[in-house]
């Protein structure tokens, strides 16, 4: 499939178009509707550099060197970084393997962001304070609503099944939505209205220090080779998981530094609500280290997913990843090319 196709006067971009007539989202015009590509005649095209894909196999051409090409073939099929045991060509197998690994660090620093940002704002922010037993009840009722989404979506999840996205986000939206009217409902009542202690500062200490006791590396190798079919998302929710800690306390500290600052208290003197003065003022001028911690936290995504994929955990066997790319070269010492280049690949990443 090209990058780019001519046809009748029309141009198109045949992967992208292809993506959107999939899900129904376009169809194909007249002159594109006989899709071989391989045999179809355009008036001009823009072809990828890389002619193979990472499933691509051809056993005569098995563990050739860079730069060998299949005889009597043009240029464009060259094998420019060799090829494996299996005949797939090395540098499509690089830029498949390349796009697992930043999908697997993005979705972990995702999740840490969104929990250790969430969690230390809020402890660093509100500390352990008094709040309204109308709060405490509406958040509790309303937050049980993610743990019967986690039941029922995540779990069949680790089971290999299919979990349908839309439906966790109209289940949290009904979270908040949930806790915010019953807070409301429940202010009403003198008996809600009055105060109780919420020690939220030592609450969120307690996952801390419970999250940063776990030994990392074991808990996603137990997580990976526990579900019966392994998956990016998966991968980078366990990362991430056992990384918000680092993010939480980054957060808090300096969220206890800038809501003593002196435009925090000229802005509380303004009358602006807790919500305005965490949101608005506190929570952008604290989040600074978390941003850089978190660069770092991506590239240790990427390396753990890379040191399971080699010892053959973590995603499916047959997604190609540079771990498991790393171990062919550790079973074929002799063909240098399926170690160097993996390894060339991961650590300018890192």
């Amino acid at each position: 499939m090209p990058l780019l196709a001519r046809k009748g006067g029309r141009w198109i971009c045949p992967p992208v178009h292809a993506f959107l007539v999939d899900r129904g989202w376009a169809r194909w015009y007249e002159p594109f509707m006989d899709r071989d590509w391989s045999a179809a005649k355009l008036d001009g095209s823009l072809r990828a550099p890389i002619p193979y894909g990472p499933s691509s196999q051809d056993l005569s051409l098995a563990n050739r060197p860079p730069f060998s090409r299949p005889p009597g073939k043009s240029l464009r099929w060259t094998h420019w970084l060799g090829t494996d045991p299996l005949g797939r060509d090395v540098a499509a197998c690089m830029v498949h393997g390349t796009r697992n690994a930043f999908a697997v660090g993005g979705l972990s620093v995702l999740w840490a962001a969104a929990i250790g940002i969430a969690l230390g704002g809020l402890a660093g922010f509100l500390g352990d304070r008094s709040v309204r037993v109308s709060v405490g009840l509406a958040t509790g009722l309303g937050m049980s609503i993610p743990a019967a989404i986690f039941h029922t979506c995540y779990v069949p999840a680790l089971r290999g099944e299919t979990v349908g996205w839309s439906g966790v986000f109209m289940g949290l939206s009904c979270a908040f939505l949930t806790a915010f009217f019953l807070e409301k409902a429940l202010s009403f009542f003198s008996f809600f209205s009055k105060k109780i202690n919420l020690p939220l500062d030592g609450a969120v200490g307690g996952l801390i220090q419970i999250s940063v006791a776990l030994p990392g590396l074991l808990v996603v190798a137990v997580v990976a080779a526990g579900s019966e079919k392994g998956s990016v998302g998966l991968l980078g929710a366990a990362i991430g998981l056992l990384t918000w800690p680092a993010v939480a306390r980054l957060v808090r500290a300096e969220l206890l530094r800038v809501r003593e600052m002196d435009y925090l208290t000229a802005a509380r003197a303004l009358g602006y609500s807790r919500a305005r003065l965490f949101l608005r003022h506190a929570l952008p001028n604290a989040v600074a280290p978390a941003l850089v911690f978190l660069a770092f936290a991506f590239a240790a995504a990427v390396s753990v997913e890379a040191s399971l994929s080699f010892f053959q955990l973590g995603l499916p066997p047959e997604t190609v990843t540079w771990g498991r790319m790393l171990h062919l070269g550790y079973d074929h010492r002799g063909d240098w090319w399926l170690s160097v280049f993996p390894a060339l690949g991961l650590m300018a990443t890192l």
